[in-house]
């Protein structure tokens, strides 16, 4: 999943790691396993009306906008994870607006690039707004959003009460430019998680069937929970006290215990 062509084989794979070719396979199952881990795909999760993470999340929009745009805390985008090979179904749907084989995704973050929703699934010939159509905020915007509230997007997405696109006139470049402001939130946020998970720059291996496309779908639903499981870790203060940390204290105890051990047992 870190690899873009570089050493990505399953002989390379396994070579690095000391295990046989088949025990590279087992990753499927950690990650249907990471899936199923309450603790990790809380990692992805939109802030609760009033809570104090939508609050921080309108604060940041703030210092990007202006007081006036808080209140659009929320960011939508689509991107294209290309395909190195050909697909062998249904080759046809997954040819993207770039010429090129892909799956679609969908990803909603805040101004701080944190990825708080996405919607995966989607071939490549599918739009951003086809794709959004079928994303919970087009399905319950009164659920996720309060009144007054509202999502940023680009020219793609459908012009609503509760998405706010660029103007196409050319006499309010001025907002476009403002908005542009807020919307680069969502090429940073996506361009953070493919560099941390590269295989998103390019799929190398050939989808001959339905399963190998379900397998895809899933690296990519559990490298996003984990993505942001690793963005929340490294957020947080990194001053240990070693002296409370019960997982410092219990291997200074063994290693204490080791010691003993020795130093009472007879010299051979």
């Amino acid at each position: 999943m870190g690899h873009s062509g570089n050493a990505s084989s399953l002989e390379q794979i396994s070579k690095t790691f000391g295990v046989s070719q088949g025990h590279v396979r087992c990753t499927a199952r950690v990650l249907k396993a990471v899936l199923d881990t309450p603790a990790i795909m809380g990692a992805i999760n939109l802030p609760a009306k009033g809570s104090a993470e939508r609050e921080d999340a309108k604060r940041k929009m703030e210092e990007k906008g202006g007081p006036e745009w808080r209140d659009g805390w929320l960011v939508v985008d689509g991107t294209l994870i290309p395909l190195a090979f050909r697909p062998i179904i249904r080759r046809e749907s997954f040819l993207g607006r770039k010429k090129n084989y892909s799956i679609n995704l969908l990803v909603f973050n805040t101004a701080d690039r944190r990825i708080v929703d996405f919607k995966s699934g989607f071939v490549g010939n599918r739009n951003d707004a086809s794709c959004f159509a079928s994303s919970r905020l087009a399905r319950e915007p009164n659920e996720v959003l309060s009144p007054g509230e509202w999502c940023w997007a680009d020219q793609g997405f459908p012009l609503c009460r509760h998405i706010i696109i660029p103007f196409s006139e050319s006499d309010l470049s001025r907002f476009n430019t403002y908005l542009s402001r807020c919307r680069i939130s969502s090429e940073h946020a996506i361009g953070f998680y493919k560099s941390r998970f590269q295989f998103a720059k390019g799929v190398r291996y050939q989808i001959r069937s339905f399963r190998q496309l379900e397998l895809l779908q899933l690296y990519v639903q559990s490298s996003l929970v984990l993505h942001m499981f690793a963005y929340d870790d490294e957020s947080q203060d990194r001053t240990w006290d070693f002296d409370q940390d019960v997982f410092h204290l219990e291997g200074q105890r063994m290693l204490e215990e080791e010691d003993r051990a020795r130093k009472v047992s007879p010299q051979k």
